[in-house]
């Protein structure tokens, strides 16, 4: 009896396991990259790479980052800079895009990802 009990414990373990991890994180980031049109109080409205008007609000105190157009001269020394590459036909990463973070971001996100 106590085996058959142990058993049908174990069976609703491995079950519920999987279901357990099934479901969505809360408040999961949803990234938006475009252009900004407006900031009208709380509400900004971008309009997205593909062409589209999102608006989104943005609560008090929520940190944003912006992109503004630099000259390869506008990099210093010591500046916090990332690149974006893309593999080419000779199997070397090549730089497509860099980019310079404000100090303030210095740390966050580092290293290559896929």
């Amino acid at each position: 009896m106590t085996t058959k009990l142990l058993l049908t414990g174990a069976l609703v373990a491995l079950l519920a396991i999987p279901a357990a991890a099934q479901q969505p994180q809360e408040s999961m980031p949803t990234r938006i990259r475009g252009t900004v049109e407006k900031l009208d109080g709380q509400a900004l409205t971008v309009k997205t790479r593909e062409g589209q008007q999102v608006t989104v609000t943005v609560p008090p105190n929520q940190p944003v980052a912006y992109l503004v157009k630099k000259n390869f001269a506008d990099i210093k020394s010591g500046d916090f800079v990332a690149t974006t590459s893309m593999k080419g036909t000779d199997g070397k990463n090549h730089s497509v895009e860099l980019r310079i973070f404000p100090e303030s971001m210095r740390g966050l996100g580092e290293g290559q990802y896929a």
